[in-house]
């Protein structure tokens, strides 16, 4: 082979190398099997509500989780008067590729209900919240997608923000959303936002959150666009459905346009929400399998 062969052959080959690095690798499969283990996890905890031992179980165990998954994990502490109490809370932001300008946003509230308010126990509305649905759901997707993106960064920015949000407190409720966006890194502002709750009913059924709709109705067309084309069109109803209070709404404030996807109703008639029955036996594995699907491909077909 001639040295005029050999040059060419050579850029060639770096060229089709460079190529190959600049085309983001495929993403094993959502396991909604390790997602249910998470869900597993918190709840073994116990109920986490500030000011008692699970509550930081679980804190150590996210900053245990994400430290080694994510580029940069940032814990942010803050204290709030909650019924008359002054409580510690944390906001956990955990980021890959921190340096990129192009970024995209994933929430989820890991507390769970202080009070089972809507317990039809009387006895029992003064204890909290299991909170499997409420808190654990959306946090156990977030963490599976956390490995993955670990495994093969995406070709953007992501950054999870999984908040304390159920209290009301000093200035009102979603404390955890209201203090990042306080003290969210300067000029801060993702392409787009998903926030996760409420997603492992047994009979999961998703539609498009009706404040969400109006704020951001790009990215709730982009959203269930990609559950019709990874085939969960059966849970992301493609009708428009009731506005729901949430953090989702702080961010969309906040000039974010932010995404909720959020099962409105758990069990018949949503007799499970807020109740002691919020417990592991009322949600399934495959319910965040079909979240975690549709957030993967959503992540992963982004662009700079």
């Amino acid at each position: 082979m001639s040295a005029t062969l050999r040059a060419f052959c050579a850029v060639t080959f770096l060229a089709l190398a460079a190529c190959a690095r600049d085309e983001p690798a495929e993403p094993r499969p959502f396991s909604a099997s390790l997602a249910w283990a998470h869900l597993g996890e918190q709840l073994a905890f116990g109920p986490r509500v500030a000011g008692i031992p699970p509550h930081e179980r679980q804190l150590r165990w996210m900053k245990d989780q994400l430290g080694f998954r994510a580029d940069t994990v940032v814990v942010q502490e803050f204290t709030s008067r909650v019924a008359g109490k002054t409580l510690r809370f944390a906001n956990v932001f955990a980021r890959w590729r921190p340096q990129a300008n192009e970024r995209v946003l994933l929430v989820a509230h890991w507390d769970s209900p202080r009070h089972a308010t809507r317990d039809p126990e009387e006895h029992l509305q003064r204890r909290p919240v299991p909170g499997a649905n409420e808190g654990a759901s959306g946090t156990a997707v977030l963490m599976e997608l956390a490995q993955l993106f670990h495994e093969v960064p995406p070709a953007v920015g992501v950054d999870i923000l999984l908040t304390e949000a159920l209290e009301r407190g000093e200035g009102g409720t979603g404390l955890g959303a209201r203090h990042f966006l306080a003290n969210r890194p300067p000029g801060y502002r993702p392409r787009w936002a998903v926030y996760v709750d409420r997603v492992g009913d047994r009979d999961l059924r998703i539609p498009m959150e009706g404040s969400s709709a109006r704020a951001a109705p790009e990215a709730v067309r982009q959203v269930w666009a990609v559950a019709r084309e990874v085939g969960m069109d059966s849970v992301f109803l493609a009708h428009i459905g009731e506005a729901l209070a949430g953090e989702h709404q702080l961010l969309a404030a906040a000039g974010i346009p932010t995404v909720a996807i959020i099962d409105p109703e758990h069990g018949r008639q949503n007799e499970l929400w807020r109740t002691t029955d919020d417990a592991i036996d009322q949600v399934r594995r495959e319910s965040l399998g079909a979240v975690g699907t549709v957030l993967s491909a959503l992540v992963y077909r982004e662009r700079p």
